[in-house]
């Protein structure tokens, strides 16, 4: 439980640091790039000294999903710090975080890691997902004033590319990883991340300007430690996602929310505040027998 709520607290802490983005000028995607630096560097402290056999075994498939899902989290990142600066933080994490029923889905279906069928209120928990997304995107005058163009596609995107992250994270953990292997899993997501970016920039030709530096540095270290303590959270609750990404998706949704309110002054409309309700009844119904028999062992 404790990993959880770590990695609970450091997702947090990253939607902090992308709202501060805007108010600050900071360039998101350079910021983005810098962060997986950081988060290379960070992991690779962690496993100085290890053996190349297990930074890199042979004949193992992990490695090449963590090349994939690289890729794929520049991507998604990007995404989450525009979402987070055009949209506010709590639509950002609704958007994000609701995503899990795409893991869950997974882990019941697929992986069969579940200990019921679902029944009539679980259905009913992914049919609210999509709706609390889209009434938490509906915005007025009083909330963070969005641009013209396409950039309210944003949360929806963000809600797909999240999505197939956790499933992805998910499948190779509970497929392939075992402790050992975990930092040199996050390791090679993080350092294809910080190339693929940096060769993004060296294409556009952009000079990275030293605010968005810093940004990166700020940002890098929740973001490494949230990988850190999910991979962990995942290993303790036995790779039950139908478990820990309900419990792990409200606490960041319910504390965003409370970080968005208090620290930066966000309002919410009420159909907002309806999406936001929908958003954690919904992760309770998908999985509240999961979860009461989880707290009754």
């Amino acid at each position: 439980m404790n990993y959880l709520l770590l990695s609970i607290l450091m997702n947090v802490g990253l939607f902090i640091a992308f709202r501060t983005f805007g108010p600050w000028k900071i360039h998101v995607f350079q910021a983005v790039v810098v962060n997986y630096l950081v988060c290379s560097v960070l992991s690779g402290i962690a496993l100085w000294g290890l053996p190349y056999n297990v930074l890199w075994p042979p004949g193992e498939p992990w490695h090449y999903i963590a090349i994939f899902l690289g890729l794929l989290f520049v991507g998604t990142f990007y995404v989450m710090g525009l979402t987070t600066r055009n949209f506010g933080i709590t639509i950002a994490t609704v958007a994000s975080k609701m995503s899990m029923i795409i893991p869950v889905l997974l882990g019941l279906f697929v992986l069969g890691i579940v200990t019921s069928p679902f029944d009539i209120w679980n259905y009913l928990g992914v049919v609210l997902a999509l709706p609390s997304v889209i009434l938490t995107t509906i915005k007025g005058k009083s909330l963070i004033e969005v641009p013209t163009g396409s950039h309210w596609t944003l949360p929806i995107v963000l809600f797909l590319l999240a999505g197939g992250l956790d499933t992805l994270v998910n499948y190779t953990n509970y497929r392939y990883l075992n402790p050992e292997l975990e930092m040199a899993f996050i390791w090679m997501i993080f350092t294809t991340a910080f190339i693929s970016g940096l060769i993004i920039l060296l294409i556009r030709r952009q000079p990275v300007r030293l605010r968005s530096i810093g940004g990166g540095l700020y940002l890098g270290i929740p973001n490494f430690f949230s990988m850190y303590f999910i991979l962990r959270a995942l290993t303790a609750f036995d790779n039950n996602g139908a478990i820990l990404f309900p419990i792990f998706n409200v606490g960041i949704i319910v504390l965003s929310t409370l970080a968005a309110l208090t620290i930066f002054k966000e309002q919410l409309l009420t159909i907002n505040k309806l999406g936001i309700i929908l958003a954690i009844l919904s992760v309770l119904m998908i999985s509240y027998r999961e979860i009461l028999i989880w707290w009754a062992y």
